[in-house]
């Protein structure tokens, strides 16, 4: 199947059906992306789970004045109870 075709059938770009046929070719079949540039994350599993776990309660369960979270909301709910620094 020509990578066009292929493209259309999973709805994708060609360029992006050539990319992946390149890699493979190259690099051995896998569906794992590659490493990306910059920071690593700073973050624990942990504390990116707790971090999720807040940000998907009501604030009304910590007693919050909110109808929603915002992201001040959320670091300050994970750092006030000694999760994150």
């Amino acid at each position: 199947m020509t990578s066009p075709e292929v493209a259309r059938r999973v709805g994708q770009s060609a360029s992006w059906v050539y990319k992946w046929r390149r890699r493979w070719v190259s690099e051995g079949f896998t569906l794992e992306d590659l490493p990306r540039p910059g920071r690593a994350r700073v973050f624990s599993p942990l504390d990116r789970a707790l971090v999720i776990a807040v940000a998907c309660e009501l604030p009304s369960q910590r007693d919050l004045p909110l109808s929603r979270h915002s992201a001040t909301s959320i670091h300050d709910v994970v750092t006030g109870e000694g999760f994150v620094n």
